[in-house]
């Protein structure tokens, strides 16, 4: 095939088809775009619940100078030193892992946390917050032994790990990530729909080439490709809208100190991004083209 005549052809059906054409872009970069979502989802969730594990401390409140149903008294010096040995015993406790903090020390750094709501440190006195460990554990899932351990042990108030709400973090980002993967699904099988139908539409309007090929013998690629070629660019122009928008994404919405994912947790960023390049390249290629290459076969039969 001479170049001249396959890229005449090429140029051919865009012109014949424009607005089906750049209807096919944009829903393919609006598929993509979905699909590299739920991808990033997935990372966004492994990198946030690696960090939160990470970072996890369970806090034993012990009993303070406020009377509550769980503390009538103050922990005893005796009951401190007893739930220290436990504590510094048992297996799933990272070593030096058991920090014991007063209740002067919890006032400070209190004071430190809420410097910017003064009412709310008018309304906290140097005995109102307990004395409390803070413990690492060895492997962060372990939380719930020293949860059942000490809940209802004398001079203990309150067992507290950050597990729970990790769980139900995890748990969104997890339904986000398969609400994603839907809606990327349901772009992806309406950008396939609307693949087979500008090619039959273009192979329609071309129907009398297409025959005068056949009786002369042209071979079913030589009369394919042309029409393949023109949706893996259609394609690909998609897929690059669809990588532009995640940039985009992650220059407004996910770098650090800016937008509103201004947090000190790990995000996804330009590493990620192009990480999910080439599978979103490679889908948009690949579907494109079988798409065309099923729609053609109505055209090529003898």
């Amino acid at each position: 095939m001479r170049p001249q005549f396959f890229l005449a052809e090429i140029w051919t059906g865009f012109r014949r088809n424009a607005t089906l054409t750049i209807a096919m872009v944009v829903n393919v970069a609006i598929a993509l775009s979905l699909i590299g979502n739920a991808m990033l989802v997935r990372k966004q969730t492994e990198m946030i619940g690696g960090y939160f594990y990470g970072q996890l401390q369970v806090t034993i409140f012990l009993c303070g100078e406020s009377k509550t149903p769980s503390c009538p008294a103050p922990t005893t010096d005796a009951q401190r030193q007893q739930i220290l040995d436990q504590l510094t015993n048992m297996p799933q406790v990272a070593k030096d892992g058991v920090q014991y903090e007063t209740q002067q020390q919890a006032y400070e750094r209190f004071k430190r946390y809420y410097a910017n709501q003064p009412t709310l440190l008018a309304l906290t006195g140097p005995n109102t917050l307990p004395p409390s460990f803070r413990v690492k554990l060895k492997d962060p899932r372990d939380f719930d032994v020293l949860t059942s351990a000490f809940s209802h042990r004398p001079g203990v108030d309150a067992v507290t790990d950050f597990g729970t709400l990790l769980r139900g973090l995890t748990t969104f980002l997890n339904r986000l990530q398969l609400l994603a993967w839907g809606a990327g699904a349901a772009g992806l099988l309406a950008g396939i729909l609307l693949v087979l139908n500008a090619t039959l539409v273009a192979a329609h309007s071309r129907r009398r080439e297409l025959g005068i090929m056949r009786l002369v013998g042209a071979p079913n690629y030589y009369i394919r490709l042309p029409f393949l070629v023109q949706s893996a660019i259609a394609a690909v122009m998609g897929c690059g809208l669809a990588i532009g928008a995640l940039f985009i994404e992650k220059a407004l919405v996910l770098s650090s100190g800016k937008g509103p994912l201004s947090i000190s947790v790990p995000l996804v960023g330009t590493h990620e991004i192009v990480g999910i390049v080439w599978i979103m390249v490679a889908v948009s290629i690949v579907v494109s083209v079988i798409t065309s290459w099923l729609s053609l076969i109505r055209y090529l039969r003898v």
